[in-house]
């Protein structure tokens, strides 16, 4: 099971924990991962294309944190997209 766990401080996204597995199909195989995968890579990719001072990334095996230095708009609605 892939577990999210979001930090807010005033409603404000401050930190993103994604981490384990779908089990959809063996590892390599695993569409429901690919397409986690694939979405938050693009919307981390989206982010540092305006600005890499605004994510601090710490990607593991199974674990993907993301840290929001500073949030503006287009960075908080991003975040919010990739969520949903």
């Amino acid at each position: 099971m892939i577990k999210v766990e979001v930090v807010r401080e005033n409603d404000v996204i401050k930190e993103i924990l994604l981490k384990g597995h779908a089990l959809y199909d063996d590892m390599g195989k695993d569409i429901v991962c690919a397409y986690v995968s694939g979405t938050v890579i693009c919307s981390i990719n989206g982010i540092n294309g305006i600005d890499i001072n605004y994510l601090d990334i710490d990607k593991q095996k199974d674990l993907i944190r993301i840290i929001v230095l500073k949030n503006d708009k287009v960075v908080d609605t991003l975040l919010i997209n990739m969520l949903n």
